[in-house]
């Protein structure tokens, strides 16, 4: 049942600018062949629960929850017997799909925040034609950072709660499964060791930042706990938790709406999910039609900025590159704009003196450690061009894609840390600000 009070303009509108992080919560996990939508962690509660290892126990309170008839099951086996179930049961929907998830799949998330080891969401995004990029928590051992700037065409899928692929040997040991799974895994988040990826952090504290959270389970004490440590609270735009019927029923239903309307913002209603999936996908088409149009208008309209990278950086330039052209910038890039047979020495100069209206020079530590590369012949060009430019104006615009890497040649210049709270907003608004201010000039 559709609720009136939606705020469907709000959401549409932060989905629109970025700005939106979807949670996914275990309810929105199901088999699309079942009718009831029960979640998998139900069915493999379920599962467990029949196994021939806890077929005389007592101790079976309810054979829904997970954590519960997990945590019996490794007692009266061991961690490998329950890993072994669970990856049985996985495996036999490693390339589903639902309507649920494509209806969400064909919205501009740039981050999805998922709490079960499913591959649903995952598989729709790539049934769309994007490209996401997985990631997951351990809490038995820290994993490596993944340089990551997600766009709408190349989401980031961070699976907190553990995450399985049989390709990835470690995947099985980092799924929160028993009830001291669950406590050692907020321990450890708690603690920070192993540490969440600084781009995790940075987007839940992010004010600017709001939460679309679908079948999360706000009555589970452990979430309560888990968005607390995580910060995400005192954001200035309004977020929106979508529950079903079972949530809206419980008792402390109220106490609990009350306590995250007033500590972290939310808004509650209550939808099936198939039917929240569809309606947010209908109220997203005019924008998404509106977008389109705005991207294919004249290029001349746009201001045209020149990425000046080390070829170590590309796949990271690109994902940029796409960012920038999603809010109204226009990237020129080597690899896109070079025609073949092009002298590549007369284009540069040419390219860069009369093309492009910026240049972005993308400072890494791949950079800063090479005594010879063609971006050095970039950045002299860049800055005999600045010299012909008014003082009040921008042309060159670095930014460290990671840690404190610095040019000497660009020192006087303003830099602008990628990987730091909003720093792609800051490039953007730096380069719009700009280009508003040559326009102004331009008809005075």
């Amino acid at each position: 049942m559709s609720s009136p009070e939606l705020p469907w303009r709000k959401l549409v509108e932060s989905i629109k600018r970025g700005n939106c992080i979807l949670l996914l919560g275990p309810q929105v996990s199901f088999d699309p062949e079942d009718s009831d939508h029960l979640p998998l962690t139900t069915l493999l509660a379920r599962r467990l629960a029949s196994h021939e290892v806890l077929a005389e126990t007592k101790d079976l309170v309810n054979r829904d929850d997970l954590a519960h008839v997990a945590q019996l099951f490794k007692q009266r086996s061991d961690r490998y017997g329950l890993e072994i179930e669970v990856k049985d049961f996985y495996d036999a929907y490693q390339n589903l799909v639902t309507d649920f998830h494509r209806d969400l799949a064909a919205l501009p998330f740039t981050l999805c925040i998922n709490t079960t080891p499913d591959h649903l969401f995952s598989n729709a995004l790539v049934e769309a034609g994007k490209k996401p990029v997985r990631d997951y928590y351990n809490y038995q051992r820290p994993r490596p950072v993944i340089a990551i700037q997600p766009t709408a065409e190349k989401p980031y899928i961070y699976s907190l709660y553990g995450y399985y692929d049989d390709a990835d040997p470690e995947s099985l040991e980092s799924l929160v499964l028993a009830e001291d799974d669950l406590l050692d895994f907020l321990v450890k988040i708690i603690k920070g060791s192993p540490e969440l990826p600084p781009f995790i952090r940075s987007q839940f504290a992010d004010p600017n930042k709001n939460f679309l959270f679908v079948g999360f389970g706000f009555h589970s004490w452990h979430h309560r706990i888990l968005l607390h440590v995580l910060n995400a609270h005192h954001h200035s735009n309004q977020s929106l938790a979508v529950e079903d019927k079972q949530f809206f029923a419980r008792p402390d239903c109220f106490q609990t709406v009350v306590f995250y309307s007033n500590q972290h913002k939310i808004k509650f209603e209550h939808f099936s999910w198939l039917a929240f999936a569809k309606e947010l996908r209908a109220a997203y088409a005019p924008l998404a039609k509106a977008q389109i149009a705005t991207q294919q208008q004249s290029a001349d309209s746009l201001p045209k900025v020149f990425l000046c990278y080390a070829s170590e950086d590309r796949d990271q330039v690109e994902q940029l590159g796409q960012q920038l052209l999603a809010t109204g910038i226009e990237p020129w890039q080597d690899k896109q704009n070079l025609r073949a047979g092009d002298n590549w020495d007369r284009q540069l100069i040419h390219v860069i003196n009369q093309v492009v209206d910026y240049v972005v020079v993308v400072q890494s530590p791949a950079m800063i450690r090479q005594v010879e590369g063609y971006f050095y012949k970039e950045i002299t060009t860049a800055l005999e061009r600045q010299k012909k430019i008014a003082s009040e104006f921008r042309f060159i615009v670095p930014i460290t894609l990671t840690g404190n890497a610095i040019l000497p040649q660009l020192h006087e210049f303003h830099h602008i840390p990628l990987n730091g709270l909003g720093g792609f907003e800051q490039l953007a608004d730096a380069i719009k600000a700009d280009w508003q201010q040559r326009q102004k000039r331009a008809v005075a």
